[in-house]
């Protein structure tokens, strides 16, 4: 089996079918062991490759069948990008009947804490990715529109068709409660519709064994409340699946040729060990980092920075991010002063803090040397040396810069994955 550059995943049979009638109507199920899928190619608008595409059905809602079904079809189909494209509630007064929403966040409502009268909500979160979000916000709105093939049930034009950004709540419900969708919209403020898969897909898409970018694309077919039916419903996955090829054609990673692995670099000497300890979201003790690294490591004698912001957050919340990032600013030069006494040694970083906080500290610790960084596992509990050296693969440009730069500077280079982010 001959892996994909995109696998787009629909819940219902009306889903699956708008995409197959807009991209290929002719295409035959193919089946792999348990696995049931539909093959075929798109030519770029824009692009000079081809986009290898497979269609996927869950055939249940919910995230659990999702997870699953998403899981299995990433490992054996191996897309280097997943797009789960169907219908949605949406939230009246933010997205219209027939609109498309593009999450750029999926939060897991189901998850909560019982309380003595109520619940309180302790949703997940996964953030979209960042590129296919840049690439969807490119795509002009009069293009995506006239691929749709389905009339309006209102009689209206399709060009009356918005495109909307922002979060999607998923959960395990079936919502017809304009109170409850109230309380989701509480929760999060800029709450723009509701479903049921997209959180199982995107753990699965995260969770794969290599990386694969998320973008979930849902048209409106109701408003979630008493007066929910079916009359919008193939308007609506008319409409998604149409921005979703249109996404495709137009913008989609491809897979990059292989290249021959690098060399591994030559493994290093050291006679010391510089511990930075950024205590922030969590407290860890210092036994459980040191369990994590290497044995030419744990024999070393230690030298710690202590970077201790853990009283700056309530809840797994920032609270002072000013006094946050003083604390954090001395980094720098405390690791500067200790290589310039110690040049033969080597620096390990834990932390869990947020993006920003971890930018300034990548960003303060990027010209060093001999840095080994390590991953806290939460199901697990225990750190993981990420790796590090040893043969990889040559980094390929996807899309080229926008502007020259001229002149000298730093340059700042994003290396993206799936993200996750739990409250």
């Amino acid at each position: 089996m001959q892996p994909v550059d995109l696998l787009i995943v629909t819940a219902l049979a009306i889903e699956r079918d708008a995409v197959l009638r807009q991209a290929a109507p002719d295409a035959p199920a193919r089946h792999h062991g348990a696995l049931t899928y539909y093959h075929f190619s798109l030519g770029g608008e824009t692009s000079q490759q081809t986009v290898q595409v497979a269609l996927v059905m869950l055939g249940q809602m919910g995230n659990v069948d999702a997870a699953q079904r998403a899981s299995m079809a990433i490992e054996k189909l191996e897309p280097q990008t997943v797009l789960m494209v169907g219908i949605a509630g949406g939230v009246k007064d933010r997205a219209s009947l027939g609109d498309v929403l593009v999450g750029d966040q999926v939060l897991y409502y189901e998850q909560a804490t019982r309380l003595t009268g109520g619940t309180q909500l302790r949703p997940r979160y996964f953030s979209a990715d960042g590129l296919l979000l840049d690439r969807a916000f490119d795509i002009s709105r009069s293009d995506w529109q006239r691929r749709i093939d389905v009339h309006r049930p209102d009689g209206r034009a399709s060009a009356a068709t918005q495109l909307c950004f922002g979060p999607l709540a998923c959960g395990e419900k079936v919502i017809r409660d304009s109170v409850f969708l109230q309380d989701l919209v509480d929760e999060q403020p800029k709450l723009l519709g509701v479903e049921m898969e997209s959180f199982g897909v995107a753990l699965a898409a995260a969770r794969a064994s290599h990386q694969t970018r998320f973008l979930a694309i849902r048209g409106v077919a109701d408003y979630a409340d008493s007066t929910k039916d079916d009359a919008w419903h193939e308007f609506a996955a008319a409409a998604a699946a149409s921005f979703a090829l249109a996404l495709a054609q137009a913008a989609m990673p491809t897979r990059a040729p292989r290249t021959q692995p690098a060399a591994a670099p030559p493994v290093p000497k050291h006679d010391c060990l510089i511990l930075i300890r950024h205590q922030s979201m969590e407290y860890f003790r210092e036994a459980e980092y040191l369990a994590a690294l290497p044995p030419e490591l744990q024999s070393l004698p230690v030298r710690r920075i202590e970077v201790d912001q853990s009283d700056l957050y309530r809840d797994g919340r920032l609270v002072d991010p000013q006094e946050a990032a003083r604390r954090q600013w001395n980094l720098a030069s405390q690791v500067t002063d200790l290589t310039r006494r110690l040049p033969d040694a080597a620096i390990a970083y834990y932390g869990i803090a947020h993006i920003p906080l971890l930018f300034l500290a990548g960003f303060q610790l990027s010209n060093k040397f001999a840095i080994y960084l390590a991953e806290h596992d939460r199901y697990s509990a225990q750190w993981t040396l990420l790796e590090k050296g040893g043969p990889i693969e040559e980094l390929g440009l996807e899309m080229p810069l926008r502007e020259s730069i001229a002149g000298d500077g730093d340059v700042v280079l994003r290396c993206q994955g799936p993200t996750h982010r739990e409250q």
